[in-house]
């Protein structure tokens, strides 16, 4: 009996330090803290007074930072390690963003982001190369059965922070937030992968310029950059959006909600799809629907029916996500992972959303979000159809034409 009482004890423990469902878990808790406080920031900026220009600046800090210092903490994660890395900027992204209670004014706030987005910035990139670690070389394409657990969280956040900031002040979002991205950190000190020794990462710098150098993977992040202009410009004025049409803060957090809840199905089928479509057939494909999720929001005045065009979050973005992971993935040596990964995150939430951001602020002084949604549709529609002509790779795999 008491042998038995062992076996189970020792089976439950294995399960609590297996990296795939550490790692799941701490995508559940970085998901649902950044949609706790991200869908609502541009309404919390307004409220504090903030003008759209004003607005536009402090919404473009966290992709500035992304896009200067990105590469440099995918290095860092490389070579310092990324456990090391990731709950130190679990703790203090948390730590800042308790801040945000407190202070008033344009240039505090502007401060404070600085701080917060310079300790935010390593943490999904790391998470995304630590999840591409735990998984086995014959698992291909198993990255989306973890990211599936970052939806989830996605919308279990942005209910709780809509239903709290609703009754509540809006500040509480910082509050959520920050203790989810503590209890995160008590599961990253659980991870324990091991894929490569020093040795081996003091031999491989040389490999490094020539991540650099690769003209598929610098080529795929250019329309990358591209199509995040507009979808992060998009995503981070949706709250605003809402607002313009009517919308109050709790159906603005079932929206988000809904938004995570559509990547679900996409996440479980991502393997499917890779191989069945390839890389960037997919990627170009979701290039057409975030085009046509914008035409959409121009077109709608009525909150209620929004809704509805939540149901192409899944579609769009989370298979962007799965298949820009995991052709970078092939594309660059595993030793210098978190490199790539972090070079991915620059370009789709660092330069793009940074010319996104302040695009949208500005032109949102002179115009309602609707007409501004209507041109970044446009555009979207022209970058997709130069990805059909220019976005081709017959010997990578699964991205055959």
């Amino acid at each position: 009996m008491e042998r038995m009482e062992n076996v189970q004890g020792n089976r439950i423990f294995s399960f609590l330090i297996n990296p795939k469902f550490n790692i799941s878990v701490i995508y559940f808790f970085v998901y649902a803290s950044w949609s706790a406080w991200w869908p609502l920031f541009t309404v919390y900026l307004q409220e504090a007074g903030l003008n759209g220009i004003q607005t536009g600046i402090v919404a473009s800090i966290a992709p500035v930072l992304m896009f200067i210092v990105q590469p440099f903490w995918g290095v860092v994660a490389d070579r310092w390690g990324r456990k090391k890395l990731l709950i130190l900027s679990l703790l203090l992204s948390a730590l800042s963003l308790i801040g945000f209670l407190w202070i008033q004014g344009f240039w505090p706030i502007i401060f404070l982001t600085l701080i917060f987005s310079l300790f935010l910035n390593p943490i999904y990139p790391v998470v995304d190369a630590l999840a591409l670690d735990s998984l086995g070389e014959k698992e291909d394409f198993g990255f989306g059965y973890l990211r599936i657990w970052g939806a989830v969280g996605w919308l279990s956040g942005a209910f709780m922070a809509g239903q709290i900031a609703g009754e509540r002040s809006i500040v509480t979002i910082f509050l959520i937030s920050a203790v989810l991205l503590v209890l995160a950190s008590v599961f990253a000190t659980r991870i324990n992968i091991v894929k490569e020794t020093k040795g081996a990462l003091d031999m491989s710098w040389k490999n490094l310029s020539g991540v650099l150098r690769n003209r598929k993977l610098l080529l795929f992040l250019f329309f990358v950059l591209l199509v995040s202009v507009s979808f992060n410009g998009l995503l981070s004025f949706y709250g605003v959006y809402m607002v313009e049409i009517g919308a109050s803060r709790k159906l603005i957090g079932w929206a988000i909600s809904l938004q995570g809840l559509s990547e679900l199905p996409f996440y479980l089928a991502s393997a499917f799809i890779l191989v069945r479509f390839g890389f960037l057939r997919t990627l170009i494909f979701t290039f057409f629907v975030f085009a046509i999720r914008a035409m959409l929001y121009a077109f709608i005045s009525t909150p209620d029916y929004v809704i509805f065009v939540e149901l192409t979050h899944g579609l769009s973005l989370a298979l962007l996500i799965v298949a820009g992971v995991e052709y970078i993935n092939s594309l660059v040596p595993p030793q210098w992972r978190a490199t790539g990964q972090s070079l991915f995150w620059a370009a789709i939430y660092g330069a793009g959303s940074l010319l996104g951001n302040i695009g949208v602020g500005s032109m949102h002084d002179y115009m309602s979000m609707q007409n501004i949604f209507q041109i970044l549709g446009w555009f979207l529609l022209v970058v997709a159809l130069l990805a059909v002509i220019f976005l081709r790779d017959k010997k990578t795999k699964g991205s055959e034409f």
